[in-house]
């Protein structure tokens, strides 16, 4: 059975630009969304470094990064979700400021057709790969 994961890539945080959103259909869990991150940004900082003519930003260079350096994705507008999603991470400031990534559980009540959606972590990225190795933190009671 597949994890879902809605990865949100934000500008920053003042900029009014909605974030971009991309699917992936497996290994959403926290402990694997810590790994297509930190290949994302590894790939973001190489680009950055190595291509500055190309003037990206650093969103999307983390997107490029996300997409080149993972399988399994696709892009999605925000109403196209799909009703079984379980985790969404939303990723900004990269590096700036040590509240880098929120990770969200998605509680789903399949019998009343509706959905809640949980924080379960506010963190660098290095955070969330010690946060996610005990796996009883992931879903919020």
């Amino acid at each position: 059975m597949s994890t879902r994961a809605i990865y949100k890539f934000f500008e920053d945080v003042v900029s009014n630009e909605p974030p971009i959103d991309i699917y992936k259909h497996h290994d959403g869990y926290p402990s694997g969304a810590v790994n297509w991150i930190r290949n994302a940004n590894e790939q973001a900082a190489h680009l950055l470094q190595d291509h500055p003519a190309m003037h990206l930003t650093r969103r999307d260079a983390m997107i490029i990064g996300f997409l080149t350096h993972n399988t399994g994705y696709r892009r999605i507008s925000e109403e196209k979700l799909h009703g079984d999603i379980e985790y969404v991470y939303e990723i900004q400031n990269y590096g700036n400021l040590s509240r880098e990534i929120y990770a969200y559980f998605i509680e789903h009540d399949w019998d009343n057709d509706t959905s809640v959606k949980k924080q379960i972590f506010t963190g660098s990225l290095d955070e969330m790969e010690e946060w996610s190795k005990g796996e009883e933190t992931w879903v919020v009671e």
